[in-house]
């Protein structure tokens, strides 16, 4: 192609997502002035926002410091929803089973009303992200352009988008996440397992990122996990009371499994429970047993993914640690039992990293252009998928559960081409 056009390319394809971005953007701000955005009737049944249930629970721990409050009873919670969204009426409880320290951490929201409360905490998120953005060393990026281009197809992707709608717990999954990388690949493994602490958040999470941190830090790794997570359970039973914190094993599976409840709609999931269940028409036991099992399978296949290449770590090659967390978290989103399309938002970080990584042999290797076409086509694409979304439940597609399984396996096959050796990164420290 003419070395002009493909700029022009590239330029409309920007100022496109770009100016997409401001619409959305900004039709969420209208949603807010007009009171819409948290609770509204669509088809002629009730849709109730995600961070109403991240704002419940806020206030449930702000009663808790006054008087006994089971946070985790159906009732309680739904009660306390049902006041926040009236006059609209959630058709089921709205269940929350978030551990106990996530509603530690959201308690200040409850200084607020619900609108300010959605501004403060998206403001919030908007600084994580960024926040974030050190730790994937995006100032390697080449060019005033490739930036700008990064951080318009980050913010006007539709999983990205989507969490600042609904207020999501992504927010703090992806700083906590890039932190983890950061500090295991300078072997800093304790603070890497104070980390994890965070990303447990979402608990169908720790078994890959545990099997990681495991790995590389062993023992120094586990001892930071440990102190994190109880310093966060000291804090939870002081806030929310021992009795709430015994209560969460049954409230996790209670949210998970149950019927009588809403909040986890497993069909839409983008991961291979959502796929199965598009195939079977349901969610039942089958479907969460097979669920189970490979995400256990996906976390010893990961484990034995970061084994083999240990002499290459060792060796001071950072360009293979950046492939392998890369696969990681494309492999954590595809087969974890919970994922739902904001969680591709953590998508950031492959898709960064892999980008540069295939740009090294995107002259010769057919395998690098389909890894850096998937990356670069998804945050346009992404909004295609959003806009399509019966037509691809009718034909049992989750696009970005496919995305994710297509990227990690042209990320392995091409690991493997390349013997896991490059020289253009710099060395990684061996602090086992």
């Amino acid at each position: 192609m003419d070395e002009r056009w493909r700029k022009r390319l590239w330029f409309g394809y920007l100022t496109a997502l770009f100016t997409w971005g401001i619409l959305v953007y900004g039709w969420l701000g209208g949603q807010l002035l007009g009171g819409t955005l948290f609770a509204r009737q669509i088809n002629g049944r009730p849709c109730i926002s995600d961070f109403v249930n991240v704002y419940n629970a806020a206030i449930l721990t702000r009663q808790c410091l006054t008087s006994p409050v089971n946070i985790y009873d159906r009732q309680v919670q739904s009660q306390s929803v049902e006041k926040l969204v009236a006059p609209i009426k959630p058709e089921l409880p709205f269940y929350l089973q978030y551990p106990p320290y996530f509603f530690v951490i959201v308690s200040p929201l409850s200084l607020f009303p619900l609108p300010e409360a959605w501004l403060a905490w998206s403001a919030a998120g908007l600084a994580l992200i960024v926040s974030s953005l050190p730790f994937l060393g995006t100032s390697t990026l080449t060019g005033g352009f490739s930036r700008f281009f990064f951080f318009v197809s980050l913010f006007a992707a539709f999983p990205t988008w989507l969490t600042f709608e609904l207020g999501q717990t992504t927010f703090l999954i992806l700083p906590a996440l890039a932190a983890f990388f950061h500090l295991a690949a300078g072997g800093r493994y304790f603070a890497a397992g104070l980390a994890t602490a965070i990303i447990l958040i979402k608990l169908q999470y720790a078994p890959v990122v545990v099997a990681v941190g495991l790995i590389l830090g062993r023992f120094k790794y586990l001892g930071g996990c440990l102190a994190g997570g109880a310093a966060l359970l000291a804090l939870s039973v002081a806030m929310l009371g021992p009795a709430n914190v015994l209560n969460y094993p049954h409230a996790l599976l209670s949210g998970e499994t149950s019927q009588a409840v809403s909040g986890v709609s497993a069909p839409e999931m983008q991961n291979l429970r959502g796929f199965l269940c598009l195939v079977t028409g349901s969610d039942g036991s089958i479907v969460r047993y097979v669920s189970f099992a490979a995400m256990l399978i996906c976390a010893i296949f990961t484990a034995w993914l970061w084994s083999a290449h240990l002499a290459h770590l060792k060796g001071g090659n950072g360009s293979v640690f950046k492939v392998l967390s890369s696969v990681s978290v494309l492999l954590m989103l595809a087969f974890s039992a919970h994922t739902h399309v904001q969680d591709y938002l953590l998508a950031m970080i492959p898709c960064l990293w892999l980008w540069q990584w295939a740009q090294e042999a995107s002259g010769v290797s057919a395998r690098a252009r389909w890894i850096k076409g998937l990356i670069i086509t998804l945050p346009g694409l992404s909004w295609i998928y959003f806009m399509l979304r019966p037509l691809f439940a009718m034909l049992f597609i989750e696009p970005y559960f496919l995305f994710a399984l297509a990227l990690s396996t042209l990320s392995i096959v091409e690991l493997f081409h390349r013997g896991g050796i490059s020289t253009k990164e710099p060395p990684l420290p061996d602090k086992t």
